[in-house]
């Protein structure tokens, strides 16, 4: 009863400690569980706008910590710089985020988004006061 274990059961356990290795080796390596670089952005998008020579706006997604930023980049036209952020795949934005205050000034915006999914940005100007904007970039794609 206490004896030797039988063949078949060390094969058993040999193969559950396999597979459980396997299992969390593969999960360690998947993006979900190797986490995201820190400050490592995508979707860098530019807006054109009354500055020659220059662009109105620039802005992105950083994954560290699901951040919407925008900077405006042109003091001298007048305008604010405005992102805009799609994480529903319908082309209509959940997330705009505004910079207000002239050249230089920059803002940005938390949104929870699941990791793996797809997110799209794009860079406008506009005025916020009136709630509009024109002059956008391209929507750019990356995954969260």
């Amino acid at each position: 009863m206490f004896g030797k274990p039988s063949h078949r059961r060390s094969s058993r356990a040999v193969v559950t400690v396999g597979a459980v290795c396997a299992l969390a080796l593969g999960t360690a390596a998947s993006p979900a569980a190797a986490g995201t670089h820190s400050w490592n952005s995508f979707g860098t998008t530019k807006a054109s706008a009354r500055c020659t020579g220059d662009i109105g706006s620039q802005g992105r997604f950083l994954h560290d910590g699901d951040r919407f930023w925008i900077e405006d980049v042109c003091g001298r036209d007048g305008l604010d710089a405005v992102l805009l952020g799609n994480v529903t795949g319908d082309g209509a934005p959940e997330v705009v985020v505004w910079a207000t205050g002239g050249g230089g000034d920059e803002n940005s915006r938390s949104y929870d988004v699941p990791e793996g999914r797809a997110v799209h940005v794009r860079a406008c100007v506009g005025d916020r006061a009136d709630d509009a904007y024109w002059g956008c970039g391209t929507w750019e794609r990356g995954v969260a």
